[in-house]
C-alpha cells in the first residue's frame, strides 16, 4: 500500500455532538473502528451523504452499521472482506472522486428508508414478533 495515501487519515479526539456533526459535513469517507460500531454515527454520516466503510465481525455494535449498509444496497462498495480489503474501499472512496459520487448518489436515493414511519412501523412489527416468540406466545 501507498502510504501516501494515509496523509489524508484524520483522527480526532472527542468532541461535543455539534462539532461532530460540523465535522462530518467536511468528511469525504468515514471508517467505522472497533470497538465502536457507531449507529448513531453512522445513521449521521449518512444524512450528510458521508460513505462509512466497515470490516464487520459478529460484535453486535457492528452488526447495526452492516444492517444500515445493507439497506443501502452498498454491501460490495461499503463492506471489507479482510483488512487489506477494507484499506482498499476507504482510500478508494477518498480517492476516486467518481467512484465516491455513484456511491453518494445511491446514499441519497435510499437514505430515507434508513428513517421514517415505514421503517419504524418494520422495526416494531420485528420486535413484536420477536418477543412472541421466545415468550411462547404470551401476550
Amino acid at each position: 500500500m501507498d502510504e501516501s495515501k494515509f496523509q489524508r487519515l484524520i483522527f480526532v479526539e472527542l468532541m461535543p455532538r455539534e462539532n461532530i456533526l460540523a465535522f462530518l459535513s467536511l468528511c469525504k469517507v468515514m471508517l467505522r473502528t472497533f470497538p465502536w460500531g457507531g449507529c448513531v454515527t453512522t445513521f449521521e454520516a449518512f444524512s450528510f451523504k458521508v460513505p462509512v466503510v466497515i470490516l464487520p465481525s459478529k460484535v453486535t455494535v457492528e452488526q447495526l452499521t452492516l444492517g444500515q449498509i445493507r439497506v443501502l444496497g452498498l454491501e460490495d462498495e461499503l463492506v471489507g472482506n479482510s483488512i487489506d480489503d477494507y484499506i482498499d474501499k476507504a482510500v478508494r472512496i477518498g480517492t476516486d472522486k467518481i467512484w465516491r459520487d455513484g456511491i453518494v448518489k445511491v446514499i441519497c436515493s435510499k437514505v430515507s428508508e434508513l428513517f421514517g414511519e415505514e421503517v419504524l412501523r418494520r422495526v416494531v412489527n420485528e420486535w413484536e414478533s420477536f418477543l412472541l416468540r421466545v415468550s411462547g406466545g404470551i401476550a
